[in-house]
């Protein structure tokens, strides 16, 4: 045996051992994965690896069969292609995570799974050839080439897969390929790549070295997260906080990585602001954060990033986020537009002296009820919510929204009325009347849903075609459309009120055209016999279904439409009857009743006797 045959022999039993640890790791992966797609076609690709290497070394041991060989070849192409679109939906599942494909490929997992990919690409034609001059010629040095070439490529396959295994071993097994780290893990990641944002903007204009010096102190503050290495070529070092947070207790994990980023992005946003403007500095934090609304990690504990957060509030990203994320956040943007936006505007129009008297009164008022004093309102009108935002982050959601409006309304009715004084009854009322309307005409059923209309000084007025709902009261919304009586049920139910729609449209028709959530219970008023329908005709039936849903839920809100279909079936007095129990049952249970009919459908009698039931809303007609 000459000396290639002999090192073939050893490297092709090298490259053996690593395509089997390959196979273990990627297994293993997948499993934690719940066999997802990715994962499952980056362990077919190693399986047909490990069976092309043991073909090939039965034949080597055995005389050369064409049929082994040909076996070999097709199982060793199939296994390329599977590892390369596996390890490319890896690479493209990495990038949702992170944010961006730089970041993505910046993983160290990544970088080692490319190269050992490229390798795989541009060495199979050598392979190729090889093969076939083994067959024909036996081994020779190009035959020892060629397998270097496959133990450089399963040697990088196999550490980025260790990798991946590290990353997840502290992971529930049922973890998808989308979350291979903790929620803590998913929740600094995500905060980094919104701080590699920032750092896009910053790093051109202050470059990495004076960055660096800059963040020290944020590195002596949070050494256990952060350390020298903070910063690699522009970004943060992903794979290295990871690997920090670990050395967290868990219990302490998640609080450390918020304290953490909220220094880091604090000092990077303020850096910027320094170089450039307070104004450029808040425009780069809105943008930016903007492209995040829809990370629910990023939302999960609230947003670090410092002072310059009302910037966010400003934009009102945070309202567009699912129900139960960001709640702390939301209390905080919903702070902001009342204070901000409706006190701030109408403080601005006062004389001096009726701010510094709104002030002297709110201090005397702030010793009983220390609410008061985390809202400090200058001389000069503005309104500083620092202590509030800062209450509200360590508060539960609901009992923040009870505090706020409290606070809120305090506050309101003594500025309006101070107002009042100053301006004139007109003027405030016309103020307040405005910004009131434009807020729910936005966010009405947010406002309702917690209770803030209720906060609203008497006197101001509602303008435009939306009225609040208040619970125990039925509303007759008229218009040639249901659509206005839809949109007031979504508004509401959007925040978390129990919903139940009765229609003469099918369900599925109603649930796209008005965008219903599936929570949401939708009843059709048909005489075809399927599960989800009621027949207009069996009105006891309806009256007991509504019954049954108001009773067993708290600020339930229920739309009835097709009100002219049921006095057409059963007569007008039948369903005025019907409208009746339905009206008490709503009263008892501090529910809400929509009831959209179009004035045209009806007698005049019978709506003027429809609109003694019920609050009448009109709509603007398109």
């Amino acid at each position: 045996m000459n000396l290639p045959e002999i090192l073939t022999l050893l490297l092709g039993t090298a490259m053996l051992l690593l395509v089997l640890t390959f196979v273990i790791y990627s297994i293993e992966n997948t499993r934690r994965a719940r066999y997802s797609t990715t994962s499952l076609l980056v362990t077919l690709g190693a399986i047909c690896f490990l069976i092309a290497v043991a073909v090939m070394g039965v034949s080597t041991l055995l005389q050369p069969l064409d049929i082994l060989v040909q076996t070999a070849v097709i199982l060793w192409m199939t296994g390329a292609l599977l590892l390369l679109v596996g390890q490319t939906l890896q690479i493209k599942a990495f990038k949702k995570i992170y944010g961006s494909l730089r970041s993505a490929i910046g993983l160290s997992s990544s970088r080692w799974s490319l190269a050992g990919i490229i390798t795989l690409i541009l060495g199979t034609p050598v392979y190729l050839s090889a093969l076939n001059t083994t067959v024909n010629e036996g081994f020779t040095w190009y035959s020892a080439v060629s397998i270097v070439i496959w133990v450089f490529v399963f040697a990088c396959l196999t550490v980025a897969e260790r990798k991946l295994f590290l990353i997840s071993s502290t992971s529930p097994p049922e973890a998808s390929i989308t979350k291979l780290v903790q929620d803590d893990a998913q929740t600094l990641v995500a905060y980094s790549s919104l701080t590699n944002r920032f750092l896009a903007h910053v790093v051109p204009v202050i470059g990495v070295s004076g960055l660096e010096d800059a963040l020290a102190p944020c590195v002596e503050e949070h050494p256990i997260l952060f350390d020298d290495k903070l910063i690699d070529g522009g970004v943060l070092n992903v794979d290295q906080l990871i690997k920090n947070s670990r050395r967290i207790h868990e219990s302490e994990r998640i609080s450390e990585i918020f304290s953490a980023f909220s220094d880091l992005n604090t000092t990077i946003v303020d850096l910027y602001a320094a170089f450039t403007s307070p104004a450029q500095a808040a425009y780069m934090v809105g943008i930016e954060a903007e492209l995040y609304r829809d990370e629910v990690a990023l939302w999960r504990l609230g947003v670090p990033l410092g002072k310059y957060s009302e910037a966010v509030y400003e934009r009102e990203i945070i309202i567009g986020l699912p129900d139960g994320v960001a709640d702390v956040d939301k209390a905080k943007n919903f702070a902001y537009l009342l204070f901000k936006r409706y006190l701030e505007r109408l403080l601005n129009m006062c004389k001096k002296s009726t701010r510094a008297s709104i002030k002297r009164e709110l201090s005397e008022m702030a010793r009983k009820n220390p609410a008061l004093g985390r809202v400090d309102l200058s001389e000069d009108g503005k309104i500083d919510l620092s202590r509030l935002y800062q209450h509200l982050s360590g508060t539960k959601f609901k009992d923040g929204m009870r505090e706020l409006v409290e606070t809120f309304s305090t506050f309101a009715n003594i500025c309006y009325e101070a107002a009042k004084r100053d301006l004139g009854t007109k003027q405030a009322t016309e103020i307040a009347s405005e910004v009131f309307s434009e807020l729910l005409r936005k966010y009405g059923g947010f406002l309702q849903h917690y209770g803030i209309t209720e906060a609203i000084p008497e006197g101001v007025q509602i303008r435009g075609t939306y009225l609040p709902l208040v619970a125990g009261k039925s509303y007759l919304v008229e218009g040639r459309s249901p659509r206005q009586a839809f949109k007031m049920f979504a508004d509401l139910v959007r925040y978390g009120n129990p919903g139940l729609v009765i229609t003469t449209s099918h369900p599925a028709h109603v649930r796209k055209e008005y965008s219903i959530p599936d929570r949401i219970t939708v009843l059709w008023l048909s005489k075809v016999e399927v599960d989800y329908a009621v027949s207009p005709s069996n009105l006891g039936i309806l009256r007991d279904r509504i019954t049954a849903f108001a009773s067993k839920r708290e600020n339930a809100v229920i739309l009835l439409e097709g009100l002219e279909y049921l006095i057409t079936t059963n007569g007008f007095d039948l369903t005025l009857k019907l409208m009746h129990d339905i009206r008490e049952i709503v009263v008892i249970n501090r529910a809400r009743l929509i009831v959209p009919v179009a004035p045209m459908a009806l007698e005049t009698k019978q709506l003027e006797m429809l609109r003694r039931y019920m609050e009448v809303v009109e709509t603007e007609e398109e």
